[in-house]
């Protein structure tokens, strides 16, 4: 099969990587799963006296970033998610100044480990961390959520 054919195929999406830079905590992080990588515009409306259908003009206006949520698989030796949210609350570090906020990448790869999607997420902070739900009768693994604030996302092909 050459390369033409594969550009024709949708990419799956259960390759992927993601790395923090700046932070507590910096480097790959394994995620099980990434979410919350959308943006939209607040849409403004405005009366228009001259419409002979007496309509309202849309205009694009301020635009918002939902949280990321990132989730994986609670390991004992690796307590780096924790250390980064304590952070705030133990050292009282609110990431008050740019300086201390940190750049994620999430990289879609393709299966030769290429990336084909990138999302930047710009200025992020930890916003969230919630432990795993515990069942006495479950056999599944625990898994951890960070989510991230953020101040905007790049997104290149």
């Amino acid at each position: 099969m050459d390369s033409t054919n594969n550009d024709k195929w949708p990419i799956s999406k259960f390759y992927f990587l993601v790395t923090l830079k700046g932070g507590l905590v910096e480097g790959d992080i394994s995620f099980q799963e990434v979410s919350g990588l959308d943006q939209e515009t607040d849409i403004m409306e405005n009366g228009h006296v001259d419409s002979p259908t007496f309509g309202t003009i849309k205009m694009p206006g301020m635009i918002k970033n939902t949280n990321v949520v990132c989730k994986k698989g609670i390991i004992s030796a690796d307590k780096g998610l924790l250390d980064m949210f304590n952070d705030i609350f133990k050292d009282k570090k609110y990431y008050a100044t740019l300086a201390e906020r940190m750049t994620i990448t999430i990289k879609l790869l393709d299966e030769k480990g290429e990336p084909v999607m990138t999302w930047e997420l710009t200025r992020a902070f930890p916003a969230k961390l919630q432990g795993t739900d515990l069942k006495s009768d479950s056999s599944e693994i625990a898994i951890e959520m960070m989510e991230f604030a953020h101040e905007g996302i790049t997104v290149t092909m």
